[in-house]
């Protein structure tokens, strides 16, 4: 207590502003009921008397909250009638460092109690200039639908987001819950966004074609032939502005296509020869592991293969 302190505000800090490793653990390994249970008693302190969060939303929804997304979700739990959602979105709004990391865990809590007024909060988000760039984060965060996806893509079309806000969705597995039609809205998109959003793309359509959806049909023919072919993999670029895992993601997709359509095999060998070797391309380098796309359309067509390569020996 002397270290902490006793009143609602520094037991706030220190456990909604702080994440230490230790807090999750018991000493024998198990999850942490402790904190668990010291997280749930300040939401119901703060439903209880609301004038004591509201002196410390400022600090909430920035940074400084650390393990504010367990808080927001415990506090959203416990405020069954939402009271606090226009006090937080003020507070975000007003934050020259606002983070969605609080309220993306007390947006998880609507999506989960109340998917109409889930849709409906973000849509109200998307009609305010300076909060709605945090709406792919929300959502991310909380939960996703088809409605959702259109209405990321729909503020990406008109400019009030860029493809940068799509990179949260890389992790979490959260994609694989879109349909085909939104999933293609999505990739439409991103490759019209240049070096980021091919990549972005790329990493997308690995995730949801060759794992979520794995052995759930053919890949689509021509989109897939978009995405191995944007020129975005085969233009000179720092190392720095590619993605690290972009060869493996490229590789994977291109050999599950060259199976199941094998009939495009030359047209990619074709690029892959075109800018083989050469540094910053999607095929450059030592050790990319594109060669091996390369190997498999010689195994399929040794003889058309061999008169691509010969124009540049």
């Amino acid at each position: 207590d002397r270290l902490i302190g006793t009143d609602f505000g520094a037991r706030l800090k220190r456990y909604a502003g702080m994440e230490i490793f230790e807090d999750s653990y018991e000493d024998d390994g198990t999850l942490s009921a402790r904190t668990q249970s010291e997280v749930q008693k300040l939401a119901n302190e703060a439903l209880a008397n609301p004038d004591l969060l509201k002196q410390e939303l400022h600090w909430l929804v920035t940074p400084e909250a650390e393990n504010g997304y367990h808080f927001g979700y415990e506090l959203g739990k416990a405020d069954r009638s939402f009271v606090f959602l226009d006090e937080i979105l003020a507070a975000l709004s007003l934050s020259q460092r606002g983070t969605a990391y609080f309220l993306g865990g007390y947006f998880k809590a609507i999506y989960e109690r109340d998917r109409e007024k889930w849709e409906s909060e973000l849509d109200r988000l998307c009609k305010n200039a300076k909060l709605c760039i945090h709406v792919p984060e929300l959502t991310w965060r909380s939960g996703l639908t088809d409605r959702a996806g259109r209405r990321i893509v729909g503020l990406a079309r008109r400019q009030a987001i860029t493809v940068e806000h799509f990179a949260c969705f890389r992790m979490g597995g959260t994609l694989k819950v879109l349909s085909e039609d939104v999933f293609h809205e999505w990739l439409d998109y991103l490759l019209e966004g240049g070096l980021i959003g091919a990549y972005l793309a790329l990493d997308f359509f690995d995730s949801y074609y060759l794992y979520h959806k794995k052995g759930s049909g053919k890949l689509p023919e021509q989109l897939t032939l978009r995405l191995l072919l944007h020129g975005a993999f085969f233009e000179k670029a720092e190392k720095t502005n590619r993605q690290q895992m972009g060869d493996f993601h490229w590789k994977q997709v291109a050999l599950r296509f060259l199976k199941e359509s094998p009939q495009h095999g030359l047209l990619i060998s074709e690029r892959l020869l075109e800018y083989f070797g050469i540094e910053g391309t999607i095929i450059g380098g030592y050790r990319t592991q594109v060669q091996e796309v390369l190997i498999e359309t010689i195994k399929l067509y040794p003889g058309e293969v061999w008169k691509q390569a010969s124009k540049y020996i």
